[in-house]
């Protein structure tokens, strides 16, 4: 099993729906950076009118000069087909320099209607056909790496079109900060979906990251992105497979789980049956938690990004690293 990296996941949504202030956004982040050399990445979540939160790049560029440690990205970054790539390439440029070259960035369709909220409303705002997302999610990443890593780029797209553009800084780290795309390619998919969405990945990425699926099909979406890897003359293990998932200690699971409920329900503005609940979050004791844990990172996990579902964040990530990571590593 190759050495996990540990990543918390701050819920930026949090301030919104009542849970902590603005400020403790931050304080979670600077106390997972100092305090616990473990943790190896701090992330925020993105929307903009989908599900209402402090914005992503906002939050990462004021995280980048608080912390001196940790990687900082965006889990994931939803509205990517949303906004036009030059100015989201200045942005994560600077973030990258503001940071010292600390980010990674990966990026996701958005969109889906389980993951809660109305994607619809921000389509419609900024009046953009939702059936154009991946178009323009594959045009703007060959912008982006275009004009992070070239001068004078002219590009003629569906969506997209530049003439003779510098971007000016460029990311500090060379060629560029690594991307990441998401996707979630379960055995109950059709195969060409699965292929479909894997050979994007290869093609646009060097980082994979899946959420809501159990160690089984992780293990399976694993496989297929590196069997498809070798068919693109990729090296298989150059794709880091990642995790988005939560995690709850309780000495009562029943009550841990309520509590999760309870929260990602008020989060995501939708009610998630309790199978999608316990997929989803490790629950109960320390044990129980490592145990399902275990599954995962036996399944090929190379980063396992956590967020905590309940108000309490410091506790919960105290819990997490002076009591699980110990047992994981």
């Amino acid at each position: 099993m190759a050495q996990v990296k540990f990543g918390v996941i701050i819920p930026n949504r949090g301030p919104i729906v009542g849970l902590f202030t603005p400020q403790d956004l931050i304080v979670i982040a600077e106390a997972a950076d100092r305090k616990y050399p473990v943790i190896d990445s701090v992330w925020v979540g993105d929307s903009i009118l989908a599900k209402p939160r402090f914005e992503c790049n906002t939050l990462l560029a004021a995280m980048s000069v608080r912390t001196k440690n940790v990687k900082l990205g965006p889990a994931c970054f939803a509205s990517f087909p949303l906004r036009h790539p030059l100015v989201t390439a200045l942005e994560w440029a600077s973030i990258d320099a503001l940071s010292g070259g600390r980010t990674i960035w990966p990026v996701c369709l958005g969109g889906n209607p389980k993951s809660g909220g109305d994607f619809l409303v921000e389509y419609q705002a900024f009046g953009i056909d939702p059936a154009d997302r991946v178009g323009r999610l594959e045009e703007g990443i060959e912008v982006l790496q275009r004009l992070w890593t070239e001068d004078n780029v002219t590009f003629k797209g569906k969506f997209f079109s530049l003439e003779n553009v510098t971007l000016e800084p460029k990311p500090v780290q060379k060629p560029h900060p690594p991307i990441w795309l998401v996707a979630t390619p379960t055995r109950g998919k059709s195969p060409e979906l699965v292929e479909r969405m894997l050979r994007r990945v290869i093609k646009y990425s060097q980082g994979w990251m899946t959420t809501r699926v159990g160690p089984e099909d992780f293990r399976f979406g694993l496989d297929k992105l590196q069997e498809f890897a070798i068919q693109e003359g990729k090296d298989p293990e150059s794709f880091e497979p990642s995790l988005f998932y939560n995690v709850l200690v309780n000495q009562d699971r029943e009550a841990a789980l309520q509590e999760a409920k309870q929260f990602l329900d008020n989060y995501y503005m939708t009610d998630f049956p309790r199978e999608v609940v316990e997929l989803w979050t490790a629950l109960g004791t320390v044990d129980q938690c490592v145990e399902t844990i275990h599954q995962f990172l036996a399944a090929g996990v190379r980063t396992l990004m956590v967020r905590f579902p309940c108000k309490n964040q410091q506790e919960q990530l105290d819990l997490f690293v002076d009591q699980i990571v110990p047992q994981l590593t």
